[in-house]
């Protein structure tokens, strides 16, 4: 339990980033940059907090999975629309495999279902 406080102390610096690169003028790559290592850090809390708080939390971790898988396709349906990403069905990123990882495999990489 001592390990929670860690796992939470870089989420508004995270955060923070992403709000940034939401300011004039707009850096689409510095913002999709941003977004996806938010979105990584969030999977890992919640990967950490299920080895930590055991299978009675299974349903709110569960919940914020979810939280931010969709957030994450909302984000990804806003990069579709500038051009910086595109819908594509294929091979999904692993388990515990960085967005930058998956990026360095090459362009057919996708996240999710949508590719960047």
């Amino acid at each position: 339990i001592d390990a929670i406080p860690n796992l939470f102390a870089k989420i508004p610096e995270l955060v923070d980033d992403l709000a940034l690169s939401l300011y004039p003028p707009l850096d689409w790559n510095g913002s999709k940059t941003e977004a996806w290592k938010l979105k990584d850090h969030m999977e890992e809390v919640i990967t950490q907090l299920g080895e930590i708080l055991g299978p009675d939390h299974k349903t709110w971790l569960d919940f914020m999975e979810k939280a931010v898988k969709h957030n994450t396709a909302t984000v990804q349906g806003i990069l579709i629309q500038h051009g910086m990403a595109q819908l594509q069905l294929g091979e999904e990123k692993e388990k515990g495999e960085t967005v930058k990882e998956v990026e360095e495999k090459g362009e057919g990489a996708t996240k999710n279902g949508v590719s960047s």
